[in-house]
């Protein structure tokens, strides 16, 4: 999001800068949540929160007292995840998002931290895991979660990669299935003289 308000402050950073030079303005955003979210071919496969241990907390890693859940409402940002994908021309990623809100609200357009086109995937967690993620990553649960995870997202990209390929080719397809098998008899009864 591209926000800047002119204000008297604004004249003692830019005051002395000729006209036409570039400037990156940053704004501190202050988030108790982001969301991971996996997109293929613009639209989201598998998503979760993770969630800082307080807003004083500058990451959510589980060392640092985070955690995450897999609650994260995939249908929900299946428009903003094609939009998103359509106007920086990356189809698959893994995107970082967070809102201002404690409780965000999905469907407002979200702050983008980064998009890894090669991004890993982190399997949902047992069902009422209290621990941390990094300790479920110790489990024996975990490797064969994070492969059946891996196996749907390249199941998910192979027919991605199929279905563009089809729609970027023109097709004719035209049925003779009931045009050969009356004609079988005539090539028989003419001998294939005609």
């Amino acid at each position: 999001k591209n926000t800047f308000t002119t204000s008297s402050n604004s004249s003692q950073f830019f005051g002395g800068v000729a006209a036409g030079i570039e400037a990156i303005v940053q704004q501190k955003i202050v988030a108790l949540r982001e969301a991971r979210v996996t997109y293929i071919d613009g639209r989201p496969f598998h998503g979760y929160w993770r969630t800082r241990k307080s807003l004083e907390s500058a990451s959510a890693a589980s060392n640092l007292g985070g955690y995450q859940s897999f609650d994260f409402p995939l249908k929900e940002v299946a428009g903003i995840i094609e939009k998103f994908a359509n106007d920086t021309g990356i189809p698959v990623g893994g995107v970082d998002w967070i809102w201002e809100e404690a409780e965000p609200d999905v469907h407002k357009e979200p702050f983008t931290l980064e998009v890894s086109p090669t991004s890993d995937l982190n399997p949902s967690s047992p069902p009422g895991w209290k621990k941390t993620y990094k300790e479920f990553k110790a489990t024996e649960a975990y490797r064969p979660a994070f492969i059946a995870v891996r196996k749907q997202w390249t199941e998910m990209m192979t027919l991605a990669v199929i279905d563009r390929y089809r729609r970027a080719r023109r097709h004719l397809f035209v049925d003779i299935d009931n045009v050969v098998s009356l004609s079988a008899a005539r090539v028989l009864r003419w001998k294939g003289k005609k």
